[in-house]
């Protein structure tokens, strides 16, 4: 028997809803509304996903966690059960920087339902949608039947069960950025430059601090490390990380090493993120390492692969264009 589009209401908005403290929570993201095949949703602006204090703009993380959320929804409610669909791979093209202090929406569809994958687009913006910030596009798994007859039935008894509780209201910071931040960041820079300091780098980028990212030498080789933690998740049923922070987490480690390993005093601009999601990142320690492909007088590509237990199997790998100055 089908799924009703109130069922699937509810069920999108349990998920994001009724697990305080987990990546949903913590970046403040919300539904503005949920049809059959379209979802849009928004991110509300805070100090604590700011890429780059001195211009107090968004790190591409949150974006990335928006958008994926809002596909990945869309996907969802293109279905004709309560069942979810893991992320096989999402690209994002950053048109121009989000605006320090504004909230971000996205709008986000599922234009082609098959019997193994839901494709989907979706785009992001602040106060006109005909002057994006980014554009996006993802492609979702379809469970076979049995699993997805298996997921329907616990999420109907999850729904009838367990009362859906409502997110508590979250007080965002002041939208400016704050001096200090912006000071910090130039001190660590140049501590950098010097002295290949990329723990303090870390320190002094909100976003990087809200993930709880740590870097580390091993073996002459620079890699970076996502403790577990629980407002990191997307599915906690699993429990999952989320692909959101999976992906900011592996595109934040690309910046950090842009600037540990070449000669510039910015925050490298993300361009373009591509990632393909090659199994579910556990609630467990998550690593990566970066690898700077082919780098141009502006542009670098870099590659980022991240791994839990064993280097040798990822969970994603990513390829990324940054812009230098």
């Amino acid at each position: 028997m089908s799924a009703s589009l109130d069922k699937v209401r509810q069920l999108c908005n349990l998920m994001v809803n009724s697990n305080p403290g987990d990546h949903f929570h913590t970046l403040g993201l919300s539904f503005t509304d949920i049809q059959s095949a379209q979802v849009t949703a928004r991110l509300p602006y805070s100090q604590q996903v700011v890429g780059n204090p001195e211009n107090g703009v968004i790190h591409g993380g949150p974006l990335t966690t928006l958008l994926d959320t809002c596909c990945g929804f869309a996907a969802v409610t293109a279905l004709d059960d309560l069942a979810l669909c893991p992320t096989m791979d999402l690209r994002i093209d950053y048109m121009r920087p989000a605006e320090p202090g504004l909230t971000i929406y996205a709008e986000a569809e599922a234009y082609r339902v098959t019997s193994n994958v839901i494709f989907c687009r979706g785009v992001a913006y602040q106060q006109d949608r005909d002057r994006p910030i980014a554009h996006c596009v993802a492609n979702f798994t379809r469970m076979d039947a049995k699993v997805s007859a298996m997921m329907s039935a616990e999420f109907e008894r999850i729904l009838t069960t367990q009362p859906q509780r409502q997110a508590k209201a979250k007080k965002i910071e002041s939208c400016q950025p704050k001096l200090d931040q912006a000071d910090q960041l130039l001190a660590a820079l140049e501590a950098d430059r010097l002295q290949q300091e990329p723990e303090r780098l870390l320190e002094a980028l909100p976003y990087a601090k809200l993930l709880g990212i740590k870097a580390q030498e091993k073996a002459g080789e620079l890699l970076f490390h996502l403790p577990a933690s629980r407002s990191n998740i997307g599915n906690p049923t699993l429990p999952a990380l989320h692909g959101g922070a999976i992906a900011g987490f592996m595109e934040m480690a690309a910046g950090i090493h842009l600037l540990m390993k070449l000669p510039t005093v910015k925050v490298p601009r993300v361009v373009d993120f591509s990632i393909d999601y090659v199994r579910a990142g556990q609630l467990e320690d998550t690593y990566a390492s970066c690898t700077v492909v082919r780098q141009g007088r502006k542009l670098v590509n870099v590659s980022i692969h991240a791994w839990q237990r064993d280097q040798s199997t990822p969970i994603a790998t990513a390829r990324a264009h940054f812009l230098i100055d």
